[in-house]
């Protein structure tokens, strides 16, 4: 899913424990692989000719999400991907071509209702997106070419306009964008003596959510390096000052956010 409010990355890791076109794997709460019996999500894929179908599952057996891959390492994205919130209600549907989404896509309220309706053209917004408050009356629409919106207009619930709304869509972004972001982790960044002694080095994939006032919260470590360069990681984004907040569908909202931290020895 891209920019509706959160980002979703999932560390693949497979077992076979079925037959040859089987394969089940299980995952703790960050996605981590891990036993059957300590799993919080579980996954199932089927061979299908050349391509993989993959059902995920929420801890009580309901349907996570279903898709399918072209590729062996179930990595790249093909056809219709739909994802359901914990209650079983749709949540969302895209549309991939080699990967990048590319066509139809739709967002619903936990209600069931649509929220946001759009087209991508190879992994860009394209075309005509609309919002829809919760009651179903339009929020806003605006046009893209290319991925850049070119005209937009926004409504109040009444139907008035709402001239105070200009973008559609927009990132969390660090502030000054990301050669800001790339030049105070240069500066703040300190490799750990012993890290640097012993040649560890690898990149460290941190979590956070932006909140709609820009602070960061619930930071952690999704996919670690060692616990030295781990711990150095967690510090600088910690650290860090408050992010321009994400806008979805004309709305400041709150956006998970995945920054690899990078540590290199010919640094």
């Amino acid at each position: 899913m891209k920019n509706f409010g959160f980002c979703l990355v999932c560390l693949f890791s497979i077992t076979q424990v079925a037959a040859q076109d089987t394969l089940h794997v299980y995952f703790d709460s960050l996605w981590h692989k891990t036993t059957a019996e300590n799993a919080f999500y579980h996954q199932m894929k089927v061979k299908a000719g050349s391509a993989w179908k993959e059902w995920d599952y929420y801890p009580s057996g309901k349907l996570k999400m279903k898709g399918a891959y072209s590729d062996d390492s179930c990595r790249v994205r093909e056809g219709n991907f739909v994802w359901y919130d914990a209650n079983g209600s749709l949540s969302s549907s895209y549309t991939y071509d080699h990967g990048k989404a590319n066509g139809p896509s739709e967002v619903y309220y936990k209600s069931g209702k649509k929220h946001i309706t759009g087209n991508y053209k190879m992994d860009k917004y394209d075309g005509e997106w609309a919002a829809y408050y919760e009651s179903g009356k339009i929020l806003g629409k605006a046009t893209f070419t290319d991925g850049q919106q070119v005209s937009a207009s926004f409504y109040n619930e009444d139907g008035s306009a709402d001239n105070n709304t200009t973008a559609f869509f927009r990132k969390a972004e660090f502030p000054g964008g990301q050669q800001a972001l790339d030049t105070f982790l240069h500066n703040e960044l300190k490799y750990p003596k012993e890290a640097l002694d012993n040649e560890i080095h690898g990149v460290v994939m941190v979590q956070f959510l932006v909140s709609k006032d820009g602070t960061l919260n619930n930071i952690k470590i999704i996919r670690p390096v060692h616990p030295l360069l781990d711990k150095e990681a967690l510090r600088v984004v910690e650290k860090m000052p408050r992010w321009q907040p994400c806008i979805n569908a004309g709305r400041i909202s709150d956006m998970i956010c995945i920054l690899p931290v990078s540590f290199r020895l010919n640094e």
